[in-house]
């Protein structure tokens, strides 16, 4: 109790005191740098994004690829000695080279 007055002290809430002496507030948070949340911020949504972004461009990848093989197109510009999908491949190209393959397997006949 406070003698003069008869009242008991104030107190000063934590958060309060944590402001006024630039500490970390329990939350977690600078209560005083606002500019470092906002950096935080847009580094997040950069971040973000960005990871967005290639998800997107992945599955652009991926989809047209599977286009290209539904429509009977080669997806390895020609080149099947290397290609993912040489075995399955039914252009003329392809087997073409199965073709070959075969023969210089069977020694050259």
């Amino acid at each position: 109790m406070n003698k003069h007055l008869g009242q008991a002290p104030l107190e000063i809430p934590k958060r309060a005191r944590a402001i006024a002496s630039g500490r970390k507030a329990k939350s977690g948070r600078f209560l005083t740098g606002q500019a470092q949340s906002r950096r935080q911020l847009l580094a997040g949504v950069l971040r973000y994004a960005t990871l967005g972004m290639l998800g997107a461009l992945g599955g652009s990848v991926v989809a047209r690829r599977n286009r290209l093989v539904r429509e009977g197109k080669c997806i390895n510009r020609g080149v099947c000695r290397g290609c993912a999908v040489f075995q399955r491949c039914g252009l003329p190209r392809a087997l073409s080279a199965k073709q070959v393959l075969a023969r210089i397997d069977d020694g050259g006949k």
